[in-house]
């Protein structure tokens, strides 16, 4: 699965996580624990609640949140390499 493009859109912890019994894949790569001990500590967006037991995040804060773990890169020149045949 991949993010929707509105950024209001709201997106379960099992659209996140991915979903084997419902055939979803995975947008990010970790547990449902490790998703909101993330979030305890302040290092994921916190969820907006939907109910007494339900929680969702805007895919615009996830893409953010994805932005910013990119590490920022300088250009890199990128040469042929040459092959020795002998």
């Amino acid at each position: 699965m991949r993010l929707p493009d509105d950024d209001d859109a709201l997106i379960r912890a099992s659209d996140l996580l991915g979903d084997r019994a419902r055939g979803i894949p995975p947008i990010l790569p970790m547990s449902r624990t490790t998703l909101f001990v993330r979030v305890r500590a302040g290092d994921f967006p916190l969820p907006v609640r939907l109910g007494a037991r339900a929680v969702a995040w805007r895919a615009g804060d996830i893409r953010a949140w994805l932005a910013g773990l990119a590490p920022a890169r300088a250009p890199v020149e990128w040469r042929a390499r040459r092959r020795c045949v002998r």
